[in-house]
C-alpha cells in the first residue's frame, strides 16, 4: 500500500479492482450481442398478459410492479413499431397517473427509459427503452426461453 503526500492511501488500483467485478456482466453482454437477436416481443406480451390475468383471478390490489409493467409495455410496443406516450405507459402499469409518473421518473433516473417530446404536440411526450434496458430484458427473455428447452 502506497501513501500519497497527504498521507492517504494510494487509490490508483481501487478502480481496477472495482472494474474487474463487472467482468462477468461484460462477458454476458458480449455473448448476447454476438448472437442473432430473436424477437422476444411474444414473450414480453405473454408475461404482461399473464400479469393481467393474475389480476382477474386474485381480486384486489395484491400485486403491483408498475416499473416492470411499464418496461414490458415499452418493449412490446417497440417490437410492434408503436410509440408509447407517458399517459399510455401509466395506463399500462394499471396504477394512478401520479404513481405511474413517479415510476417513469425512477426508470429515467436509473437509465432504463428515455423521454422524448412529441414534435407535433408540445403537451405530449413519448417514452422508449434505453439500449441498456432493452439488452437486460432480452437477456432475461433468452434465459426464460432456454428454460423451456
Amino acid at each position: 500500500m502506497h501513501e500519497n503526500i497527504c498521507g492517504d492511501r494510494d487509490r490508483s488500483t481501487d478502480f481496477k479492482e472495482f472494474e474487474s467485478g463487472f467482468e462477468p456482466y461484460r462477458r454476458i453482454s458480449a455473448e448476447h450481442s454476438l448472437k442473432p437477436q430473436p424477437n422476444y416481443g411474444n414473450i414480453a406480451r405473454k408475461i404482461y398478459n399473464a400479469r393481467r390475468e393474475r389480476d382477474t383471478v386474485f381480486k384486489g390490489d395484491l400485486f403491483s410492479d408498475p416499473a416492470w409493467d411499464i418496461l414490458l409495455d415499452l418493449y412490446t410496443s417497440e417490437k410492434s413499431g408503436q410509440k408509447i406516450s407517458v399517459t399510455s405507459a401509466c395506463i399500462a402499469a394499471r396504477v394512478p397517473t401520479s404513481t405511474g409518473l413517479r415510476w417513469i421518473t425512477i426508470l429515467i433516473q436509473n437509465g432504463y427509459v428515455e423521454r422524448q417530446s412529441d414534435p407535433s404536440d408540445a403537451r405530449r411526450s413519448f417514452l422508449s427503452l434505453t439500449p441498456a434496458a432493452r439488452e437486460g430484458m432480452e437477456i432475461l427473455f433468452e434465459q426464460l426461453q432456454s428454460q423451456d428447452r
